[in-house]
């Protein structure tokens, strides 16, 4: 069967005029699917590719499907390879500390430290105005975002959580920050 996979690469990329793809994919299960997709994983590709593949097989054979070409989609069948999700942790004090003294005297220093301070993420501290500070309360209105799909395009929207943030003023004092 991993012969087939491999035969219906070939074919593909190379065009191979009369290979019937119906007899190929007869005796293909997804279990096929995944042992090949889980060599490529073995074979150094990372989750994320291995799933770009799986999901490229899945449309190909959807239109092979439509094209009455095949009977089946295994690829549809098989499973994702499981990416990890990194664990996410916080900044130590000493690493809190060490970056605000690296970024002392950079021209985004105002921006790290109200970060730093509030727990912004980086798209809602970019968006800050001096309308959405309280003075009389001590809290920053987080409304917007600055997000990008990630091709390029960016735009200004709303944020995931609409929440008031506490000014620390015990804590730490941000200078960019009246009192």
């Amino acid at each position: 069967v991993a012969d087939n996979l491999r035969l219906i690469h070939r074919s593909t990329m190379d065009l191979t005029p009369g290979i019937n793809l119906n007899v190929l994919v007869a005796n293909l299960k997804a279990g096929d699917v995944d042992a090949f997709l889980n060599a490529k994983e073995k074979a150094g590709l990372g989750g994320s590719s291995v799933n770009r593949i799986r999901s490229v097989a899945v449309q190909a054979f959807k239109e092979s499907q439509k094209r009455e070409e095949i009977t089946k989609n295994p690829a549809q069948l098989s499973d994702s390879i499981a990416i990890p999700v990194p664990e996410k942790r916080a900044l130590t004090d000493a690493e809190v500390g060490k970056l605000l003294e690296v970024a002392e005297g950079h021209p985004l220093e105002a921006v790290i430290q109200t970060q730093l301070a509030l727990g912004l993420r980086p798209g809602e501290v970019l968006t800050l105005q001096w309308s959405d500070w309280d003075r009389d309360d001590g809290t920053m209105h987080v409304q917007r975002s600055f997000n990008n799909n990630g091709k390029g395009r960016f735009w200004v929207g709303g944020v995931k959580n609409p929440r008031r943030q506490s000014h620390p003023r015990s804590d730490r004092k941000l200078p960019v920050l009246p009192d």
